[in-house]
């Protein structure tokens, strides 16, 4: 009798165990119905949820699809803080995120049954959330959505003070400059001298959902480049452009012929650049100063010289510069760099009187 009951409660309690394991499993696969877990990238933290279920699937699946990529342009000017953005630009931009086979719709880990918000995905991208709510008819409808992207371009450039500044065709106003007057002069012994100097405003924009394309005119008719990363400058007329051209081209020859042949008749190569240059001016005085004390050991009376004289700058009505980019590929592993030629005008045209090379 003993051994009966034994075995009739060991089967009891098999038995218990045996539902307890079913029910666990059947909760699991109930959890595992409801939430796919999302791995979230760093901006996408509430959004760790899961497939959308009817009604409510059917509900947010007729709200994306009658939305457009101007749909979307138009909710990124919404909340734009600067407005800066190219709007066909943009579209083409929504167009990729929105409509791409990388797109997905998840569940956020802020919904509730009685308030559902899904967020809509790209990749592993948060884009947007969507809320829904009862309608009239007791139905499900969307709310307007809250996109999720954020403006993180921005773009940043000197002008000359009176020129005029674009971004993504619109004109800036002068909210938009950093800092003004900036002088981006290069040789401190002729800062007093130049009359009428021109001096640079840093431009700035922030806030872009995309790379903003910048443009920068002149108030009158004069040309202006961008004549270095960033930096926008106003360029000589072109007679000014082809008189002196010539003369910037012969100094820096003879220039490079001088440092290329420090040990070769030195002092007879340095007469030859001294010619070109204005005398008493810092280009003597550097000139001057190598010669005396600076041996040079070099001597290549022979090599192969390439150079382009770029396009002259002007810095004040007296005061003008070009940039002479050069290459000796013939040289050791080559030799190349730029010799930034600075002219000055006292009455009789602009003379060669500063330099520097890097």
């Amino acid at each position: 009798m003993t051994k009966e009951k034994g075995t009739k409660g060991l089967a009891i309690y098999l038995f218990v165990l045996l539902a307890l394991a079913v029910l666990l499993l059947c909760a699991l696969w109930i959890f595992l119905g409801r939430y796919e877990i999302n791995i979230a990238g760093p901006d996408i933290d509430e959004a760790d949820a899961v497939s959308i279920d009817n009604p409510k699937r059917e509900a947010f699946e007729s709200f994306f699809l009658s939305t457009t990529p101007e749909y979307w342009a138009d909710q990124w000017f919404r909340i734009s803080s600067s407005g800066l953005d190219d709007y066909d630009s943009v579209v083409e931009y929504m167009d990729e995120l929105f409509f791409s086979p990388e797109t997905s719709c998840w569940r956020s880990i802020k919904s509730t049954a009685e308030s559902p918000v899904y967020v809509i995905k790209n990749g592993e991208r948060a884009l947007a959330e969507v809320s829904l709510s009862k309608g009239r008819d007791t139905a499900w409808v969307a709310e307007e959505p809250v996109l999720l992207l954020q403006g993180e371009k921005e773009k940043s450039l000197l002008a000359p003070a009176d020129c005029s500044v674009r971004c993504n065709g619109m004109l800036l106003s002068k909210d938009y400059i950093e800092k003004s007057g900036e002088d981006l002069f290069f040789i401190d012994e002729y800062k007093e001298i130049r009359e009428n100097p021109v001096y640079w405003n840093a431009w700035k924009v922030s806030g872009l959902l995309l790379d903003p394309v910048m443009t920068v005119a002149a108030s009158d008719e004069t040309a202006i480049k961008e004549t270095d990363s960033d930096v926008y400058s106003r360029l000589c007329a072109s007679d000014i452009t082809e008189k002196y051209t010539p003369k910037v081209n012969d100094f820096a020859e003879k220039l490079i012929y001088f440092f290329m042949n420090g040990s070769n008749l030195t002092a007879y190569n340095a007469k030859k650049v001294l010619n070109c240059i204005r005398e008493g001016s810092q280009a003597e005085d550097a000139i001057r100063s190598i010669v005396r004390g600076v041996y040079l050991n070099t001597y290549y009376e022979e090599y192969t010289l390439d150079y382009t004289c770029g396009p002259f700058i002007q810095w004040a009505d007296n005061c003008i510069s070009a940039t002479v980019s050069y290459s000796i590929p013939d040289v050791e592993e080559g030799l190349f760099g730029e010799i930034r030629v600075l002219l000055v005008d006292y009455g009789r045209g602009f003379e060669i009187c500063g330099f520097n090379i890097d």
